[in-house]
């Protein structure tokens, strides 16, 4: 009995010293983690709230930074627009229509708001071209067109079967007009097929013609009310006094290719030339006619771009290479549809 006793006492000792050691241990880290956690614990949230503030304050300070700085530049933009606008119409363009039909109209009309027009065609359509604020010549009198008018651009307007013939028609004008006034329009297109209209004006037209091809992809369905907002423009600058623009660069400081014999210190492929000291320069940096030149096709583009195209710089390769797949098939499948007579049961209300 005595040594039960004695056993249960020993076990209450063990237990009551294993409750003081663990008491004695945990006390501690109770205190510890106590106080580590009401003192550092509200440092911690005051640093992060500090960092937070700090972070939504700077969001907020870029914000308005950004804003401001957009808002100086869409006001530098809106005057340079402005001034470009000016410069547009205190020297207009002079700019003739050959085709004076629907898609010459459709953007004879704009081109009067920038410049002078002149539009030329088959056709009579003298009231029309009155109504608009342009001048109308007929095309049997295509020499005064070319030689009275003092055309800065001429647009050739007509359908892709018609094309090289009134380019034929047009070279005899071209080249008397260089013989008395010494100088010759810019002729550009508006095929929507490229590289025809590209190897054709190269062919046929005068050395001293500059050449711009471009292709409005739009007309007078697509485009309606005379919206060009947002409506696709592709262009290559093509030969430029007397020399091709490379088609596969289309920045206006793009190598040239020069359509004459160079000496030998030029590169033929580039047109630029190493002087004495080594610096090197660009066989028309200096030259007059290449600054009316690109003023004038630049002149002509800006009306593009004022009524609101998306000017795409493409050389005609690639243009046709892209559309290939796509407006062919349309146009296609169109007249395919257009040439077909409507079915009888079309007719029947279903």
């Amino acid at each position: 009995m005595a040594r039960r006793k004695y056993k249960d006492f020993k076990l209450f000792i063990i237990f009551s010293l294993s409750l003081a050691v663990s008491a004695f241990f945990k006390f501690p880290r109770v205190v510890n983690s106590t106080a580590t956690s009401s003192q550092p614990q509200g440092n911690n949230n005051n640093i992060n709230m500090d960092a937070s503030t700090l972070k939504n304050s700077a969001t907020a300070g870029e914000l308005e930074r950004l804003k401001e700085e957009e808002a100086r530049l869409a006001a530098m933009l809106a005057s340079i627009r402005k001034q470009k606008l000016s410069a547009l119409r205190s020297r207009p363009l002079n700019i003739g229509v050959i085709g004076f039909g629907r898609f010459g109209q459709f953007i004879g009309k704009s081109f009067t708001k920038y410049a002078n027009v002149v539009g030329t065609s088959r056709s009579d359509y003298t009231q029309i071209a009155n109504d608009m604020g342009a001048k109308y010549i007929p095309l049997s009198n295509l020499e005064s067109f070319v030689l009275d008018e003092d055309l800065d651009v001429i647009v050739v307007a007509v359908s892709i079967v018609s094309f090289e013939d009134t380019l034929k028609d047009l070279v005899p004008h071209l080249k008397k007009r260089l013989e008395t006034k010494g100088n010759c329009p810019l002729i550009t297109d508006v095929l929507s097929v490229k590289e025809h209209a590209r190897t054709m004006m190269l062919k046929h037209l005068p050395e001293e013609c500059d050449i711009l091809c471009t292709h409005p992809m739009f007309g007078p369905d697509s485009a309606k009310h005379g919206l060009w907002n947002g409506q696709k423009f592709v262009y290559e600058r093509t030969r430029v006094d007397k020399v091709l623009l490379d088609p596969d660069i289309p920045r206006r400081d793009t190598a040239y290719r020069n359509l004459a014999d160079n000496d030998s210190d030029v590169d033929s492929e580039s047109g630029l030339f190493v002087d004495v000291q080594g610096v090197e320069h660009n066989m028309h940096e200096n030259s007059e006619s290449h600054v009316e030149s690109m003023d004038r096709i630049e002149r002509f583009l800006s009306i593009w771009e004022e009524e609101g195209c998306n000017m795409i710089s493409m050389s005609c390769a690639h243009h046709d290479e892209y559309t290939a797949n796509s407006q062919f098939i349309t146009h296609l499948t169109g007249r395919i549809l257009g040439a077909q007579e409507s079915p009888r049961w079309y007719c029947f209300n279903l």
